[in-house]
This record gives structure tokens, C-alpha cells and sequence, in this order.
């Protein structure tokens, strides 16, 4: 969705965007077993992450209001914070 430049516009003023940014090291541990991501079901996944992410960080960027990297820390305090920022963005 977010390299079609209509759907960066739609994205960009209709909510709130969070991108969680994940280094493609992480994103390798996290999907080497995972055989239901058919971008990764290739001969080299980490140059298709490495691929993927050059060509979308930057269009991700672009929309979010937030940036949040996702490399540490449990699953509950990601979401935790998320919930803070959506709730203060909210208020505001």
C-alpha cells in the first residue's frame, strides 16, 4: 500500500501512521522460520529484506507521525507505548 502515492496521502492525513522500524538482522531472526511470507520464500531472503526496506523505509518515513524501533524490548511494552501515543495524540 504505501508505494502507491495516493495511498501515502490517504494514510498521511486520515489517522495516526506508526511505523515500527525493525533492523533487517532482527527481521531475519524473527521470520528464518516462518513459511508464510511468500516476498521471503526466495534463495537469499536477507538481500530481499535489504531490497525491500531501501525501497520502503523512506515512503514509510514520509507518512509517519511516529517512528518506533522494535528491535528491544517485549511485545507489552511496544504495544504499551503505542497505546500512549495514540491516546496522547487524542487528547491534544
Amino acid at each position: 500500500a504505501v508505494t502507491q502515492v495516493m495511498n501515502r496521502k490517504y494514510l498521511k492525513h486520515r489517522g495516526i501512521v506508526i511505523y515500527l522500524y525493525t533492523p533487517v538482522e532482527i527481521q531475519l531472526l524473527r521470520t528464518h522460520r516462518d513459511k508464510n511470507r511468500p516476498l521471503l520464500q526466495v534463495e537469499n531472503p536477507e538481500k530481499k529484506l535489504r531490497d525491500l526496506l531501501k525501497a520502503r523505509d523512506p515512503l514509510y518515513r514520509e507518512v509517519a507521525h511516529y517512528i518506533i524501533e522494535t528491535n528491544q524490548g517485549a511485545a507489552r511494552d511496544l504495544a504499551q507505548r503505542i497505546l500512549q501515543l495514540i491516546i496522547s495524540k487524542a487528547i491534544v
